[in-house]
């Protein structure tokens, strides 16, 4: 028992002086922070290891790895990524209407200061080539000026004219 605290402690004192010598090496820029943490992580290891040893006799990282990869294949995994990547599209489809209805209204209001706009957005995205696909944008307003909305709209927005669509409240 003397014999494994000796090379424990052994151990600990030739990684502190590794990583005091990597240290020294280090030049002062943006990576030093980063070199630091991958050492102290380093130190960690070597610190703890010996300890989860007696309180596991039969640790073996190779084990814990292999269940690990072996968890990540797993069908719930897989499903729970699907989840995590549709719910990550639908707000991101959520922000990309809501980002167009307000860049619209703001191009909108100062191109024709005069007159109030309510834009609508709808928009999808399709599976198949991964993108997001305009579908229309309906603007309501007062005053009739169809024709320059939606020119504005189109060249402005680099969209399809029938894209644009314009009702009078």
């Amino acid at each position: 028992m003397l014999d494994v605290v000796r090379n424990w402690v052994i151990t600990i004192c030739c990684t502190l002086f590794f990583i005091t010598a990597v240290e020294m090496i280090l030049p002062n820029n943006s990576m030093k922070k980063y070199a630091k943490f991958v050492l102290g992580l380093i130190l960690i290891t070597v610190i703890i290891n010996p300890i989860i040893k007696i309180f596991n006799g039969d640790f073996n990282t190779a084990v814990y790895t292999s269940n690990l990869v072996n968890s990540m294949d797993d069908n719930s995994m897989k499903a729970a990524t699907q989840r995590y990547k549709d719910e990550n599209i639908n707000s991101t489809l959520i922000n990309f209407k809501e980002n167009l209805k307000l860049s619209c209204e703001k191009s909108l209001k100062e191109k024709f200061p005069n007159n109030k706009f309510q834009v609508t957005i709808d928009a999808s995205f399709d599976k198949k080539s991964e993108l997001f696909k305009l579908k229309s944008i309906d603007v309501r307003t007062k005053i009739s000026i169809k024709e320059q909305v939606i020119l504005f709209l189109s060249d402005e927005l680099k969209i399809n004219k029938e894209l644009v669509n314009v009702f009078n409240q």
